[in-house]
C-alpha cells in the first residue's frame, strides 16, 4: 500500500495549497529571521513575515509572467489568503508529526534535495541553483535543510494517515450503480482527501492561530 502512496503522493495532498510554500516555512526559523516580524503564529510558533513576502512576491510574479497580465486587487487578496492558509497548514502538520514521533533521516533529505526540480539544471542537481535560492532567502544551507526536514516530516504524517484508508467494495458498487464516471484510483484518492481534510479541520479547531494584520494590507 505504501508503494501506491509514494507513486501518487501529489494526488493525495489536496490540502497543500501552494506546493512551493512548504519548503521554506516553520516556526524554528524565528531565531534566524527575528521574533518581531511574523506573518502568522500557530500555537505560539511564528512564521516569519519575510518568508511570507518572499512566497507572495514569487507567486504574483510567476502568474504575471505566465499570463502576461496583472492581478487585480481581489485576485491579489485571494493569493494572500491561499498562501497564509498554506503556511498554517505546513506548520500544523509539522507540529502534529512530532506527536507521532516521526523523524527524517539525512539520507531522506539528500534524496529530496537531489530530486527537486527547483534545483535541477538539465535534469541534474545544480549546486549553483541551490546556492542562488538560498541567497534569495538570505539563509544558510543548514537552516534551510533543517526546515526542509520538518516539511518532509509533515508529508510523512500525511502518508501515515492516508495509509489507514480503505476502499470498500460497496463504495465501488455504489459509484457504478450511479453511473458516475470515475476510476477506482480517483475514488480512493477522493476518500483520502476527505479524511485528511476532516482530520486537519479538527486539529485546526484545537489550535491557536494569530495572523498579523500587515499581511492583508
Amino acid at each position: 500500500m505504501m508503494n501506491f502512496f509514494r507513486k501518487h503522493v501529489r494526488a493525495i495532498f489536496v490540502i497543500t495549497i501552494v506546493a512551493f510554500v512548504g519548503v521554506i516555512v516553520f516556526g524554528a526559523a524565528v531565531n534566524f529571521f527575528g521574533s518581531n516580524d511574523y506573518a502568522v503564529k500557530i500555537n505560539g510558533k511564528r512564521v516569519p513575515l519575510r518568508i511570507y513576502m518572499f512566497v507572495y512576491e514569487n507567486a504574483v510574479e510567476s502568474y504575471q509572467r505566465a499570463s502576461g497580465s496583472y492581478l487585480s486587487d481581489n485576485e491579489k487578496q485571494q493569493v494572500k489568503n491561499n498562501i497564509l492558509q498554506a503556511l498554517i497548514q505546513d506548520e500544523i502538520f509539522y507540529q502534529q508529526s512530532k506527536l507521532y514521533c516521526i523523524s527524517v533521516t539525512d539520507e531522506e533529505l539528500n534524496l529530496d534535495l537531489q530530486s527537486s526540480l527547483q534545483f535541477k539544471e538539465n535534469g541534474v542537481f545544480s549546486p549553483v541553483k541551490y546556492i542562488s535560492f538560498l541567497k534569495a532567502l538570505g539563509m544558510r544551507s543548514k537552516e534551510y535543510e533543517c526546515l526542509r526536514k520538518k516539511q518532509i516530516a509533515g508529508v510523512k504524517l500525511k502518508m501515515l494517515l492516508a495509509s489507514s484508508v480503505k476502499l470498500w467494495n460497496y463504495e465501488i458498487d455504489s459509484i457504478a450503480k450511479e453511473n458516475i464516471k470515475t476510476t477506482k484510483e480517483e475514488l480512493f484518492n477522493a476518500k483520502i482527501n476527505v479524511m485528511l481534510n476532516e482530520w486537519y479541520q479538527q486539529v485546526i479547531k484545537n489550535s491557536k492561530i494569530v495572523s498579523n494584520d500587515i499581511v492583508f494590507k
